[in-house]
Order: C-alpha cells, then sequence, then structure tokens
C-alpha cells in the first residue's frame, strides 16, 4: 500500500509522485543496502517483548500454509536473494491487472481518473495470480491447536497469546466476529473486567482479524510471571463459561452501539475512509458506503453469534507463551 495524504490543489502532482514510485529504478547497489535493513529488521523484532510470539503462533496454527510465513522474511531467505529475483517479482505484481487506484475526502474524480490513465495508462499487462486457499480446504494443511512454552529470560512479564479460527474477509460472519470480539476481548468487555479491572494482569484482550480466505480470534494476556498458569485456566474457563452460556441481548446491544460508532467516528477522517474503500476493493471487490456498514452490524442477531462461536470455537486455540517460566507446569 502506498498513500498520501495532501491539500485537494495536489491531487495532480501526488497522482505524478504514487505513479514514479510504481516504477522505481530497482538499483542493484540499493538492494544490497536495503537486505541489510530488513535483517537488522528481523533481529530487532526478535528482541522486543513480545519477541515476535505472533509470528511464532502462525507459523505453530497454520504449519505450511503461506499465513505461517512472517511478513518480514527470516534472515536466511532475506540474505540468498539476487536483485534478478526482485526484478521478476516486480514485474509480475506491479503491473495493471494487479494494482487499483482509491481516493477519499475532496476529490475531483473526473480527473483523477484522467490523471491515472495520462500516467498508467501505457504500463505492460502481465498475467498474475494469488493462491488463497483456506487452511482448512484445498491443498493447504488443517489448522492445528498446539501449546508451545518459550523461555525468555530476559523478559520481566509472561505473555499468553492464542490463535483460534475465525470468518475471513470474503464470509458476511465477519460482522457477527467482530462483534464476538467485541463483547468477549475489547475495553469493557468480559476479558476486560475478569483480568484487568480486577488487577490480575497488565492487559487482557481477544480481537478478530480477517485474512482472504482466513480469519483469526487473537487472544492476549500479560501478566506477573507467578500467576500466568492462574490466568491460563481462568482464560479457559471464561471461553468455556461463554460457549455453553452464550451472549445475552443487552451485550449485543452495547457491542452493536460501540461497532457502529467507530464506524462512523472512523468514516469522517479522510484517511481511515480510504483504507476503508481500498481495503474492501482489494478483498472483495465491492465498494461499500458507511450505511451498508452500519446495516450490517444492525442485522446480526444473537443467533448469528451463537452460530459463529459453536463454528469457530474459541476453546481450541493454539496456544504460545513466552517469558521467564522455563516450562510450563
Amino acid at each position: 500500500m502506498y498513500y498520501a495524504a495532501v491539500l485537494p490543489e495536489y491531487q495532480e502532482p501526488t497522482i505524478d509522485l504514487l505513479a514514479d514510485v510504481m516504477r522505481p529504478s530497482l538499483r542493484a547497489d540499493d538492494f544490497e543496502m536495503e537486505k541489510k535493513v530488513i535483517v537488522e529488521e528481523i533481529q530487532m523484532y526478535a528482541d522486543q517483548p513480545p519477541f515476535g510470539m505472533d509470528d511464532k503462533i502462525k507459523e505453530l496454527h497454520y504449519g505450511k500454509h503461506p499465513l505461517a510465513r512472517s511478513v518480514l522474511g527470516t534472515i536466511e531467505s532475506v540474505e540468498s536473494l539476487c536483485p534478478e529475483q526482485m526484478q521478476t517479482y516486480f514485474e509480475s505484481r506491479y503491473c495493471p491487472g494487479n494494482l487499483f487506484v482509491a481516493a477519499a475526502g475532496k476529490v475531483d474524480f473526473d480527473a483523477l481518473v484522467e490523471q491515472v490513465a495520462s500516467r498508467c495508462g501505457d504500463w505492460p499487462a502481465q498475467k498474475t495470480s494469488r493462491d488463497i486457499s483456506a487452511p482448512n480446504s484445498g491443498p493447504a494443511p488443517k489448522s492445528g491447536s498446539q501449546f508451545q512454552c518459550i523461555h525468555r529470560e530476559s523478559a520481566t512479564q509472561q505473555y499468553i497469546l492464542q490463535l483460534a479460527d475465525a470468518p475471513p474477509s470474503e464470509d458476511e460472519d465477519r460482522y457477527a466476529a467482530k462483534l464476538l470480539a467485541t463483547i468477549f476481548g475489547d475495553d469493557s468487555s468480559r476479558m476486560y473486567w475478569e483480568f484487568v479491572d480486577s488487577g490480575l494482569t497488565e492487559s487482557a484482550s481477544m480481537g478478530h482479524y480477517e485474512y482472504l480466505g482466513a480469519g483469526m480470534f487473537f487472544s492476549w494476556i500479560s501478566c506477573e510471571p507467578e500467576a500466568a498458569k492462574a490466568n491460563f485456566d481462568r482464560l479457559a474457563k471464561l471461553q468455556e463459561q461463554l460457549e455453553s452460556q452464550g451472549f445475552t441481548a443487552e451485550e449485543l446491544r452495547q457491542a452493536q452501539s460501540k461497532v457502529k460508532a467507530r464506524v462512523v467516528l472512523g468514516s469522517e477522517r479522510p484517511r481511515n475512509r480510504l483504507f476503508h474503500v481500498g481495503g474492501n476493493w482489494m478483498q472483495r471487490h465491492e465498494y461499500r458506503s458507511v450505511a451498508d456498514d452500519l446495516k450490517a452490524v444492525d442485522t446480526v442477531t444473537l443467533d448469528d453469534l451463537h452460530r459463529v462461536l459453536k463454528k469457530y470455537p474459541l476453546s481450541r486455540p493454539t496456544t504460545v507463551t513466552i517469558g521467564p517460566l522455563a516450562e510450563w507446569v
């Protein structure tokens, strides 16, 4: 994603700049320098709490599926790259059939279309495709529940992260998943009152993240090492209670109000709206207005929440904990 936020009168020079960025020189010297920068980023990421924990849990949960791979790559994979590979990748991906333009704010749309066409209309076409097989279908392995305790002596807190399957970005159940996560793991949620407000943990939350072909429920806890096991057991009981007893109508009403407020307030910022419009088009090739999203949130029922929870249970996650604890007993 490449974007800019500018005053309306700078629309055309901004298109000039972005179009130029899409056609870089790709010098070999710059390539070798950037490889070193990325390796340093990988090392820095591994040294900072929670020590690359989210990459590790995806690796465990998704196996050989592409979602198991770190966006940064590995030191080995980055160091082995050559300029020719970069050039080939660029030619196959930065092509008209794989790029689109989104704009939000005080935009002169007719001028935008002409400006983009004049600067990008002669770019050579290339065939491109993406394998977005779901982790539970096709050639990709099924996602699996595992547990791993990683000892990190330098850590001062124990971190617990859980990953469970959830509705993907193309599934209409993503709205129910967002409300489910709001009720269970947002501010003023069940997890918040159980763990944070009571002082049992420094932080505790759950969120829903959507990708093409796969979705994730991420649950997160950070606390004192000596309290980690008890908090882990407490979280398991909270998940089991949710699955056996479900939600209440008042919880759903409050979550809908909270999510709708976020949709409306977020849409008032042009950059937020830009990302929303662009993301919808990239993932689903559709334009959705604010009213469309508000209606989708309003139409979610308790039955929808319980159906999604049954299909994507929180009680069967992959879990990674990292911190001073050398073993989990």
